[in-house]
């Protein structure tokens, strides 16, 4: 199966109360940094896979909002490094915690 996006839920915590979000009821206040190895071994397995061909595999990552997980999302990435050419990352976030560190460390 050739796969081109993967969306990652980091968590359901959130920084807003937006009573018109379809995640409204599903959000949580706790953040966990901790990053399941299954979904490290299978990223690292599709940009390995020789027969899934897509140029870049799309990774998209959303929870709540995400950028409360800065360290989950750049421990991926970290991890990610030896097959930087294999993937596209995107973030669905409110923006509110977007900072210079933060733009420097995602370009």
């Amino acid at each position: 199966m050739k796969i081109s996006r993967v969306f990652l839920i980091l968590g359901t915590a959130c920084n807003f109360q937006c009573t018109y979000c379809l995640q409204h009821d599903a959000r949580s206040e706790q953040i966990k940094v901790h990053v399941d190895e299954k979904v490290l071994k299978f990223l690292k397995n599709l940009a390995e896979d020789t027969n899934n061909t897509n140029k870049r595999i799309t990774i998209t990552f959303f929870g709540g909002e995400p950028l409360l997980y800065k360290d989950a999302i750049r421990y991926i990435v970290n991890y990610l490094q030896p097959f930087k050419k294999r993937f596209c990352l995107n973030i669905i976030t409110n923006g509110s915690l977007i900072d210079d560190e933060w733009v420097t460390f995602y370009s």
